[in-house]
């Protein structure tokens, strides 16, 4: 029966409840009560011991069920082996005995006898430890042996790992067979522990064993074989264990080199071994990250309320929108427990707005279920959470007094995570928090200045209760809204806002520091409620009650739920204001699928009309003698004010009117006849300049045209142009003028391209020596005559004539420009197809073929004999 209560026990702590963790009490008097109960009193022989039934399968579950990963049981193996290390150094150090042994951990592999070994030199084991410890199910030695220290005050023991009592047999998921061979230090008793995978182990006593444990592990074939391998061990090693403070050897070679410099003083830690700890990490976790280095530190350590050592990185590399959005289940934060990895992608531990963070959490207080796999959610890793996240935004927040400019190049690349927290959270305290991470531009402050909020809340007026804010796609837009000018003329500051994030984030926030946040748009329809009197209105009343009846009947009832009229000093003709929150309705209008009729018709604007406008006083005159233009003109002015307050979802139809408004208008005939009416002389003056304005633009193509006033350098360059132009269209060209054609396109391209780098304006030379190493190449073997002084061959003429230039004084570039576009030519039209896998780049187009080339004339085959007809037949016979 007690045997059954254990098998429950383990079984809801498995399967039903899997966040509560049993008590290992419960387990150990249970199994250790099967297995005790077999044992002779005193065995001088190797004696086996049968596993009961239900005992059995209980040992089954630890062993297969209990953990995820098959490669799990190295990094249990290995946390066993520290341990054992461990102990034997707190007994020295207690005794005063040498403490200069070389601790390590030796692991070997046998990949032929699917074969993995694991020895250390540690306090090592006698019988009694093999039965209560390899033969009882979850009774932790390390865990008695923690207890005992801290009660009598011994030495540290925090770098003790076990807890559970069930790590050594997480081998068992992949065993054939294990062998432990031991020695307890002080005894000159080994022992031999076997287990052959049966329903029996054996333990015998072996002499001559050093001190110390090896662990012999016969894998099973198949996937479990891989283990065996060198690399794969290194693998789990550097995933799970690399920063376990001892040595750890495989085959002989030191594995964990880098320290784990979370557990040292801040003070202690250069930004040499940061960079080195941080491209490790990356190396096992965050892949991606492992060129890059951190640009913010946060190392913190705590012993209380919570045992908590951390190190968290930033990453240089800025995140873009779409790493933003694939990130949303990934944290960058690996949970350690006495530098022993237990969750890579710990995202329980940061709230989801801090997974751009990369770094190491390591707490001793953190609950974890029975295979130190799963982390249990209750008030510790709350309050753990909490603590973090408080260290992390206060450290961010003294970053930015700090070093304003690195942490606005900071915030550029993260602040998606911040606005992400801010509407996220539900907390008001905690949104708070994180809005004092924002930074936007301010009215009061120049261009490019970021500020805060707290900052902005400490620079208002003593009389202002509110947070004004402008959303507009630029500031010199923010700067010239009509829902600006009011701010302006009373002098309060204004935030300007550019990213619908930024304006959706402050509508979540609501409020800072007991401020309400509220949008310019909004506090102007306050303010603007009723009609504005501060300046002289010239209009009189029956034409002002006109022009508004006939807005409201020319836009309609849907557009416009009122009018109302102000005489401001304004530079707008007009604005819009609504009764709901002008950011929610735009974040409305982003988001939701409905027409421009429809959500108009659902926010119910108000048109103000400034009746001082110029274009307001035109309208007056013009409804009256052209109606359909008026009519444009009023909806057109309505549209600029949507536009204006980011109201206007499709714009496409603006288009449409402007080009009626232009076409009604009749400006052009307007221009037309203006300049038909100019005087003579002035009209052919006018139109001189204008002409030569337009033909700057064919400097493009006579660039390639002009070689300098006339003297002996022109007539030289017209010689070389003539003649090894006709020799290249006779030539190599004859019967290809589309393709000659298509060579001075390249080359005039080409070098257009490259003169914008080197800043030539006249190409003619250039274009000269392109043609001469064209044709230099082709015709590899002429010899060439320089002045009757140098005889050499063809493909050494375009270096002479560059040779020639700098004695003359002149600039080499043009000459080098020519012939690297000659030598691009050449090598893309005559190399490149000739070889292996090559084929032809410059393809001449279809169109310069059709407008230069000839018409191929078919042969017609003309029968030079008498008669016109075959030997032997017969002429034709006439009818």
């Amino acid at each position: 029966m007690a045997s059954r209560r254990g098998l429950k026990v383990l079984l809801r702590c498995l399967y039903r409840r899997p966040y509560l963790m049993p008590s290992p009490c419960s387990i150990t008097s249970t199994a250790h009560l099967f297995y005790t109960s077999r044992l002779a009193s005193k065995p001088t022989t190797a004696e086996s011991f049968e596993f009961q039934a239900e005992t059995k399968n209980l040992l089954d579950i630890v062993a297969k069920s209990l953990y995820s990963d098959q490669e799990v049981f190295i990094r249990e193996l290995i946390s066993n082996a520290s341990d054992a290390l461990e102990k034997r150094r707190c007994k020295h150090l207690e005794t005063n005995k040498d403490t200069n042994i070389p601790y390590e951990i030796k692991i070997t592999t046998d990949e032929d006898a699917r074969l993995i070994i694991f020895e250390d030199n540690g306090i090592g084991m006698d019988k009694e430890d093999l039965v209560n410890c390899l033969g009882t199910i979850a009774k932790s030695g390390s865990k008695k042996f923690m207890e005992e220290q801290s009660s009598q005050g011994h030495v540290s023991t925090e770098s003790i790992i076990g807890q559970f009592g069930v790590g050594f047999y997480s081998a068992f998921m992949v065993a054939n067979n294990v062998v432990v061979k031991t020695r307890k230090e002080g005894s000159d008793k080994g022992y031999l522990w076997k287990w052959n995978g049966g329903d029996a182990y054996s333990v015998e006593e072996m002499s001559s064993l050093p001190v110390g444990s090896r662990i012999e592990v016969t894998l099973r074939p198949g996937n479990a074989a891989e283990f065996a391998k060198k690399d794969k061990v290194v693998e789990v090693i550097n995933k799970y264990s690399y920063f376990i403070t001892l040595p750890i050897t495989v085959n002989g070679e030191r594995v964990n080199t880098v320290e784990a410099i979370w557990t040292m003083n801040p003070k202690e830690v250069n930004s040499e071994m940061h960079d080195i700890f941080f491209r490790q990490l990356a190396k096992t976790h965050s892949p991606h990250l492992v060129n890059d280095r951190p640009q913010y530190i946060i190392h913190y350590k705590a012993d209380a309320p919570i045992n908590v050592r951390s190190l968290l990185y930033v990453p240089s590399h800025n995140v873009s929108q779409i790493e933003f959005a694939s990130s949303a289940d990934q944290s960058g934060v690996s949970l350690y427990a006495r530098r022993v990895l237990i969750k890579s992608n710990a995202k329980d531990l940061l709230p989801r707005y801090l997974r751009f963070l990369v770094g190491v959490i390591d707490s001793e207080d953190i609950p974890l279920n029975l295979s130190r796999e799963m982390l249990q959610m209750d008030a510790v890793l709350v309050k753990l959470r909490q603590i973090l996240t408080d260290k992390v935004v206060s450290y961010f927040v003294n970053e930015m007094k700090k070093d304003r400019i690195k942490y606005k190049e900071f915030y550029n690349g993260y602040s998606l995570y911040f606005k992400e927290g801010v509407c996220t959270e539900n907390d008001q305290n905690i949104k708070e928090q994180i809005g004092s991470l924002l930074l936007f531009e301010s009215s009061s402050l120049k261009a490019g200045t970021l500020t805060s909020l707290n900052e902005y809340v400490d620079r208002m007026q003593k009389d202002q209760n509110e947070i004004f804010y402008l959303f507009a796609p630029s500031r010199q837009l923010a700067e010239h809204s009509p829902y600006y000018e009011m701010f302006k003329s009373e002098n309060k500051e204004v935030l300007f806002v550019y990213d619908a994030a930024d304006e959706v984030c402050l509508l979540a926030m609501q409020q800072f520091r007991m401020k309400s946040i509220k949008s310019a748009e909004n506090w102007t329809r306050v303010e603007a409620g009723g009609d504005s009197q501060t300046a002289t209105i010239t209009m009189r009343d029956a034409d002002k009650k006109e022009l508004l009846d006939w807005l409201k009947t020319t836009l309609g009832s849907v557009k416009v739920n009122d009018i109302k009229s102000s005489s401001t000093a304004s530079e707008h003709p007009c604005m819009i204001t609504i009764g709901a929150e002008m950011g929610a309705a735009r974040h409305f209008l982003r988001v939701g699928q409905v027409k421009d009729i429809e959500h108009l018709a659902f926010l119910k604007p108000t048109l103000h009309i400034n009746l001082n406008h110029s274009i307001i006083n035109a309208l007056i005159k013009l409804h009256k003698s052209e109606p359909e233009v008026a009519g444009l003109v009023a909806e057109q002015i309505y549209d600029n004010a949507l536009v204006t307050c980011g109201l206007m979802k499709d714009s496409s139809k603006m288009v449409d009117r402007v080009n009626r408004l232009l076409k009604t208008a009749g400006r052009m005939q307007a221009l037309l006849q203006a300049y038909e009416d100019m005087p003579p002389v002035t009209r052919i003056y006018t139109t001189a300049c204008v002409l030569t304005t337009l033909a700057v633009f064919w400097r493009l193509l006579t660039s390639f045209c002009f070689f300098g006033s006339f003297g002996f350098s022109f007539l030289f360059n017209m010689i070389f142009t003539y003649r090894y132009c006709m020799m290249l269209e006779e030539g190599s060209f004859r019967g290809r003028r589309a393709d000659f054609a298509f060579m001075f396109i390249f080359g005039a391209v080409f070098m257009i391209i490259c003169g914008t780098f080197v800043h030539m304006v006249f190409l003619g030379q250039a274009f000269t020596i392109m043609l001469v190493y064209v044709w230099s190449r082709r015709n590899p073997y002429v010899r060439m005559n320089f002045f009757g002084v140098l005889s050499f061959n063809a493909p050494y003429l375009p270096w002479v004539l560059l040779l020639f230039s700098l004695l003359l004084g002149n600039n080499a570039i043009v000459d080098f420009m020519g012939i690297a576009c000659g030598h691009f030519y050449f090598f893309l039209e005559d190399v490149f197809p000739l070889q292996q896998n090559g084929f032809r780049v410059l393809q001449t187009p279809q169109l310069l073929k059709w407008l230069l080339d000839p018409i191929p004339v078919e042969p017609v085959d003309v029968d030079e004999r008498p008669g016109g007809f075959n030997w032997g037949e017969q002429p034709p016979r006439l009818e």
